[in-house]
């Protein structure tokens, strides 16, 4: 006690206290850094394992998805289209086949009108000479 009383007095203890401190906190530093240095390490050589596994395992397998999936779709659009395509035909032929008739029902009503009106024609023509035979005797 009497010798650092002394140093107290002298004031040495306050440089070996700074000096103890300095060499404390390099010691702690070092130590950090060195367990920094294994943290990534560690760290790198789990990203390396994890990169490996994704390369040669997950993404040929997403790959061949990807590939099915896509080869799946353009037999799903092969089948819409084989089962669209004859769906499309009948709806046209049934249009057509009802264009048909609207056109004979029309044309079968125009005969008849005009069956009419060749009736009407042969009456006015009959009567027409008739009246042109009456005319011909009253001017006779």
């Amino acid at each position: 006690r009497s010798f650092q009383q002394k140093l107290r007095s002298m004031g040495a203890i306050g440089d070996v206290e700074t000096d103890l401190k300095d060499q404390a906190e390099k010691i702690f530093g070092a130590s950090n850094e060195a367990m920094l240095a294994e943290w990534n390490q560690w760290l790198t050589d789990v990203t390396a394992v994890y990169n490996q596994e994704l390369s040669n395992a997950i993404l040929p397998e997403i790959k061949n998805d990807a590939t099915t999936i896509s080869d799946r779709s353009s037999l799903i659009d092969q089948n819409r289209e084989q089962i669209a395509l004859p769906l499309l035909i009948r709806s046209a032929r049934r249009a057509t086949k009802m264009n048909f008739n609207r056109t004979k029902d029309e044309v079968s009503t125009y005969i008849d009108e005009v069956a009419e009106l060749e009736s009407r024609l042969e009456d006015a023509e009959r009567k027409l000479e008739k009246g042109q035979i009456m005319r011909r005797r009253i001017n006779e």
